[in-house]
């Protein structure tokens, strides 16, 4: 009985060393690959609303597979997938910020 009482205890501490180290994320790096997330869309200024929902759609899917929940994060990175006119747009507007010229609208994604 003895012995049965001191395997259940070095049992029990085990699965408690377990679960610490799964928790802590220690055993799940090396077990788990990190799953490939697609690049989103890039847009390159076309005035076409199905175009910008499908980028926007693109982009807010993006941020939730990243878990990228903070706004100025959010800006920083549609930024690179602004092209052609869009980036263009995007250099002058961010000169206007930088000069206090006007604000960012955050919100959209």
């Amino acid at each position: 009985m003895t012995k049965l009482h001191e395997l259940v205890n070095t049992q029990g501490e085990e699965v408690k060393l377990c679960k610490e180290a799964i928790e802590g994320g220690c055993i799940a790096r090396e077990i788990m690959t990190p799953a490939k997330i697609p690049e989103a869309l890039k847009y390159e200024g076309k005035r076409d609303p199905k175009e910008l929902e499908r980028i926007f759609w693109s982009l807010k899917c993006y941020f939730n597979a990243m878990g990228i929940k903070e706004d100025k994060q959010k800006v920083d990175m549609t930024v690179l997938y602004l092209k052609e006119n869009a980036s263009l747009w995007w250099r002058c507007k961010h000169g206007d910020i930088s000069k206090g010229l006007c604000d960012v609208i955050i919100g959209l994604i």
